[in-house]
């Protein structure tokens, strides 16, 4: 053999390996656990993000009620909804106990996990009727270990809330 020939033969074929790694990258991404974090303090939104990454959670973030909702509904339409929502008390554009009523009467039952950020304690009761709620400043291993097993109640319920 020939060194040209030897140099044709490799690599191998790259359309060949990157549809392999495309169908991993597409199998993967359906089993990772979808998180949108939706709180307006950027630190919270950066420190939670992080903490979730650790384990990796898809996150996505969003400052806004509308940005909340837009997101959410995007992810519904394509076929793979949030498996988790992790909000602030009071997002512009809707309060925590809209956005928790809202997803308790959809046919979709979403966790939800309240974040009281440093200058939220007054708003802290819009988040009663979260599945959790923590309170800055927090342990980032409490809220993964909460995340894991919120994802999992659901995964194990189908959603319901009993």
């Amino acid at each position: 053999m020939t060194e040209a020939s030897l140099w044709s033969t490799w690599p191998p074929a790259p359309s060949i390996d990157a549809r392999y790694a495309e169908q991993q990258r597409v199998r993967w991404s359906q089993r990772r656990p979808r998180v949108l974090v939706a709180h307006p303090d950027h630190h919270v939104r950066w420190f939670v993000s992080a903490a979730l990454r650790i384990d990796d959670h898809h996150v996505a973030c969003a400052r806004t009620g509308p940005e909340l909702t837009g997101r959410l509904a995007q992810w519904m339409v394509a076929g793979r909804p949030a498996d988790l929502v992790l909000c602030g008390p009071r997002l512009s554009g809707i309060a925590g106990r809209e956005l928790i009523a809202g997803l308790r009467r959809s046919d979709w039952a979403v966790p939800v996990l309240g974040v009281v950020g440093p200058h939220d304690r007054l708003h802290a009761p819009e988040l009663a009727e979260a599945d959790a709620v923590f309170a800055w400043p927090f342990d980032p291993d409490d809220l993964r270990t909460a995340v894991i097993a919120l994802v999992d109640r659901a995964a194990r319920t189908g959603g319901r809330h009993d």
